[in-house]
């Protein structure tokens, strides 16, 4: 079977996004979780509401530093940590809730009824 260059292409395109969307998602959840230990040590009880209020307060380079761009050509980096700090902003309850969920299938973060969590 022979492939096009145009297909070839298109799927190393394909796969490329693919790998910087895991990153970015994997991110997202390493911000998501290092608001709900700062909450966790602030207030015991994780609440989404008090992880959103703390990811809202970190300024843009507080949350850069979580933008890990590995994988992105050195000229696209400044792009992916942009991209990054707007997705953090546009975070909402369902979204952080899902990761908060996530946090603790992987036995970081405990509870998860009513939306109530604690570290582990």
């Amino acid at each position: 079977m022979k492939i096009t260059r145009s297909h070839l292409r298109k799927t190393i395109q394909r796969v490329l996004k693919e790998s910087v969307m895991s990153n970015m998602d994997g991110n997202i959840s390493n911000i998501v979780f290092h608001a709900a230990q700062m909450v966790g040590e602030e207030f015991g009880d994780i609440t989404v509401d008090d992880v959103l209020k703390k990811i809202s307060s970190m300024n843009d380079q507080h949350i850069a530093a979580y933008a890990d761009p590995s994988g992105i050509s050195s000229q696209r980096a400044q792009e992916y940590i942009d991209f990054f700090i707007s997705t953090a902003r546009e975070l909402d309850y369902e979204m952080v809730l899902e990761k908060m969920l996530d946090l603790v299938d992987m036995g970081e973060l405990a509870g998860g009824y009513e939306d109530m969590f604690e570290l582990v």
